[in-house]
């Protein structure tokens, strides 16, 4: 169930051989969306402060992206891909590590808020990929869940649609 056109090569094939023996649809790896003019992966390591928001701006797409793919393959409908999940999971991990210190422009005094919420983005993408390496799929459903409120709508409210300065009115739920 992946909306990719099947004509456009965006990155390496992943669970050929699913764990339960079946032959599954052709999945491409979650980077598949351009980082954008400032390039591939590591990139950002060259990028001047005046670049870091489209740096911000591409990981955040990818991010989306990872994040989405994760959802469908947890509730599809289906006996969900546990291999995948946790490939995707850590993935995302990766993704939201590479997000440190590129604060948005918009709140300059908030890097260490921002970058603590995106350690507990990777943080919760690490242990969604840990319990996805087991067979309980209703953890992984509850994993996604919480980390879903806590990381992204919580971030979302305060550095991407300003609507809520102070999170304490949005405390996190299962920590």
């Amino acid at each position: 169930m992946w909306p990719l056109p099947p004509d456009t090569d965006m990155g390496d094939p992943i669970d050929e051989d699913p764990a339960d023996g079946k032959k599954g649809q052709r999945r491409k790896a979650a980077t598949i969306v351009p980082v954008g003019p400032v390039g591939p992966a590591g990139a950002e390591e060259h990028v001047t402060s005046a670049g870091k928001g489209e740096v911000l701006r591409g990981l955040m797409r990818k991010i989306e992206k990872t994040w989405i793919y994760v959802g469908k393959d947890i509730f599809a409908g289906r006996k969900p891909d546990m291999n995948a999940i946790a490939r995707e999971s850590e993935n995302l991990s990766t993704l939201a590590k590479k997000a440190t210190g590129l604060v948005p422009a918009k709140f300059p005094s908030d890097g260490t808020e921002f970058d603590r919420m995106i350690g507990d983005l990777a943080a919760a993408a690490a242990d969604l990929s840990s319990a996805a390496r087991g067979t309980d799929a209703a953890k992984v459903a509850a994993d996604y869940h919480q980390a879903t409120y806590n990381s992204c709508t919580r971030c979302h409210l305060k550095f991407r649609f300003g609507s809520a300065q102070d999170l304490a009115k949005y405390p996190a739920v299962g920590k």
